[in-house]
């Protein structure tokens, strides 16, 4: 089980986008929402015990039901309001599968939790200042919402197609932002020892925010502008990280560049050729006639032989007139006939004797 489990976590880490191909195809939800609900739990139980060490072993207990409860209650009085925008945009994407894009964001919340677990045990053991443990836990649960919500805006890219989900994405980060911090101020105390479970509602976070930065600015501000600037620093190297492996898919896997195909024009496109531009077949002789030899021509038009002479039987001269269209036309296919039915070595001679 626990192998299950920690496999769910490397997946979710590395193969985002096989995550969403199969949350878009509705594969394995089930399996996917119970793995993560266990994760979270298990997780945040971790962080909330280590947190309660700084009072005493009661306090262990409380805080380790108090950080799951804050992540399950935000979680899902948020998730109606980003499927409801989600329908008004015009997005076709089912409440489990919303459910799971917000799921693994609040995965990713949960391990940098659980990885900055022996930080804050460290300094609770080594450093036991109240307002400094304060911050410090501000400081790692917000930098974890903060990759969260990075997460989840990545889910979103993945899973749609257009850009209409950007408005649900903006409105429902607000409201995660805001019912996380109004509701870590209601389940308080962490570091005192209380003998009930939380302490009567009064204020909101951000007025306890500023009193306590008024009490201690050095703390407050060089602590939050530490964590600003690491997330500052993961997210560029996250970007350069991605434009990296953009260029090596791109160097590894080429794209062949295809010519542009000019499509053929139809035939009343082409210029017309004038007729009498056209030119004319001549006829054509493999040798010249010798004489007494009859040229073929006159041998498929059955016409005698012209005597020596130029005269007719008459003893009247003949005059020759130009050919006729369809002369050419015969004495064209003759020719072709000819070709056909002459070997290469008729043509050879013929080349030397001309």
């Amino acid at each position: 089980m626990m192998k299950i489990q920690f496999s769910l976590v490397s997946k979710v880490i590395h193969e985002q986008e096989k995550i969403i191909e199969d949350i878009k195809k509705k594969r394995m939800l089930k399996e996917y929402f119970v793995e993560n609900n266990i994760m979270i739990f298990l997780c945040t139980l971790i962080y909330g015990a280590v947190l309660g060490t700084y009072v005493d072993s009661n306090q262990v207990v409380i805080n380790a039901i108090k950080i799951p409860l804050l992540f399950f209650v935000t979680l899902y009085i948020s998730l109606p309001i980003f499927y409801i925008l989600e329908q008004i945009l015009g997005n076709k994407v089912d409440l489990t599968q919303i459910a799971m894009m917000l799921l693994t964001g609040y995965l990713i919340a949960a391990i940098i939790m659980l990885a900055f677990t022996p930080f804050m045990l460290f300094f609770i053991l080594t450093a036991k200042e109240y307002y400094f443990t304060i911050f410090l836990n501000i400081g790692i649960m917000g930098l974890s919402g903060y990759f969260s919500l990075y997460y989840i805006y990545r889910n979103y890219v993945l899973f749609h197609d257009n850009r209409k989900w950007y408005p649900s994405f903006v409105t429902g980060s607000f409201i995660i932002a805001f019912v996380g911090t109004q509701l870590s101020w209601a389940l308080r105390p962490y570091f005192h020892s209380y003998d009930k479970f939380t302490r009567p509602t009064q204020g909101n976070f951000f007025v306890a925010m500023a009193e306590t930065a008024a009490e201690e600015p050095i703390i407050a501000s060089s602590l939050l502008c530490s964590f600003g600037f690491v997330a500052f620093l993961i997210t560029l190297l996250f970007l350069q990280n991605s434009s990296t492996r953009k260029q090596i898919n791109e160097k590894s896997h080429p794209r062949v560049h295809q010519p542009d195909i000019v499509p053929l024009r139809p035939y009343s496109h082409y210029p017309q050729v004038p007729p009498e531009y056209i030119p004319v077949a001549r006829p054509y002789y493999p040798h010249p006639p010798q004489e007494g030899e009859v040229p073929e021509t006159q041998e498929a038009t059955g016409q005698d032989p012209p005597k020596k002479g130029g005269n007719t039987p008459s003893g009247q001269t003949t005059e020759r007139s130009p050919p006729s269209p369809a002369s050419h036309e015969d004495d064209a296919h003759i020719r072709m006939e000819h070709q056909e039915n002459s070997s290469p070595s008729d043509a050879i001679d013929s080349t030397e004797e001309q």
